[in-house]
């Protein structure tokens, strides 16, 4: 444990880091809610598709973008559209 003890409790040697995920479990909630009520994914290739666009989704919210901007700049891309 000794060996380890920085990367299994950063939380008692950085300030900025918090012991416990809630922050982490608030964020995604909205998202777990919306796969309950949908009754899931029907596919792999749905799920990896949600869980990317509920990502990058979330991404805009912390940063205070516009998600449609953002994705259809994205989209717009050649390189980033074949996700």
């Amino acid at each position: 444990m000794r060996r380890y003890r920085h990367e299994w409790f950063p939380f008692l040697y950085y300030e900025d880091v918090d012991a416990t995920n809630n922050l982490a479990e608030r964020q995604i909630r909205p998202f777990v809610l919306c796969r309950k009520i949908s009754s899931g994914n029907r596919s792999e290739w749905g799920a990896e598709l949600q869980a990317t666009i509920m990502s990058v989704f979330a991404t805009c919210r912390q940063r205070g973008q516009d998600f449609v901007a953002t994705l259809t700049a994205a989209l717009a891309q050649p390189q980033i559209a074949h996700l």
